[in-house]
């Protein structure tokens, strides 16, 4: 799911190709060529860009001026939604991670350790290196 920031209007069927081969190049950079003809055909994974530019053509569209301190950065709502969205992509990756382990699959056990690694941990710090080395035990051990 490619998901956009704020911005002028988009063309979303041209920046989902823009977005899918920039991310094949970077799968290609990383040492996965193997994967990218099968990224970008639509056969290892299926790709969506989610368009809402159209949302917020008005400046107040995002509701700034109705709900005090709303989308100010550091406010009580940025750090919910900051600690929400973290929260899920967790969940995402640790699902993603237990369903490698069960097909033995250590390339995507690796891509999700390594996603963990770049989130804060529960108490909002950068430092992951429990939560890897628990991870790296594990295919040590088998």
């Amino acid at each position: 799911m490619f998901v956009h920031g704020i911005g002028g209007l988009r063309d979303a069927a041209e920046e989902r190709r823009e977005w899918l081969n920039a991310l094949a190049d970077g799968a290609r950079a990383a040492g996965h060529a193997d994967a990218v003809s099968g990224l970008t055909q639509g056969r290892l994974a299926e790709t969506r860009f989610a368009d809402y530019s159209d949302l917020f053509t008005d400046p107040d569209a995002q509701g700034a001026e109705a709900i005090p301190g709303a989308g100010a950065l550091g406010g009580p709502e940025d750090r919910q939604d900051t600690e929400f969205m973290t929260a899920f992509v967790r969940a995402l990756i640790d699902e993603v991670d237990h369903q490698a382990r069960e097909r033995g699959d250590r390339r995507t056990a690796a891509v999700a350790e390594d996603a963990l690694a770049q989130l804060p941990d529960e108490d909002g710090e950068d430092d992951q290196e429990q939560g890897v080395a628990s991870r790296s035990a594990y295919w040590a051990g088998s």
